[in-house]
């Protein structure tokens, strides 16, 4: 009975894959998903291509980063956690910025004044709302 080739295949492969993930510390496979999440959040905030936008799947990458950076803060090399963490906030920025120009309201045209509300002789700066004291309104 001949042995099946893709199973041996599949085993060189979990071999070699075990291999490569010895040679690795977690902290570089948390550093490499940093990156990968942050590569993720700006590709789902649309900086690729707006086809690829998805604001909720930004914000999951975004909260992802985050903690994975928290997790490195006692054992990354500072220049490589001051790296993600100017990442990080670029990202935030950017996915508020997003948020806030998809939440704008369209200015609303202004009313002519209407003449109903105040007499001819008052001006309008000259009227104040009441200001509270301890005795009564001013």
């Amino acid at each position: 009975m001949a042995e099946d080739p893709g199973a041996l295949g599949g085993d060189d492969m979990r071999a070699a894959l075990a291999a490569q993930l010895l040679q690795l510390r977690p902290r570089d496979l948390l550093t490499q998903t940093a990156v990968m999440l942050a590569n993720q959040a700006a590709i789902r905030m649309g900086m690729a291509s707006p086809e690829h936008a998805d604001r909720e799947q930004a914000r999951e990458a975004i909260d992802a980063l985050a903690g994975i950076v928290e997790l490195l803060a006692p054992t990354a090399e500072p220049d490589e956690l001051e790296a993600l963490r100017r990442d990080l906030a670029q990202l935030r920025m950017a996915y508020v910025q997003a948020g806030t120009a998809a939440a704008a309201p369209e200015p609303e045209p202004e009313a002519p004044p209407s003449t109903d509300e105040q007499p001819d002789d008052e001006d309008p700066g000259d009227q104040r709302p009441p200001i509270w004291t301890p005795g009564g309104e001013v």
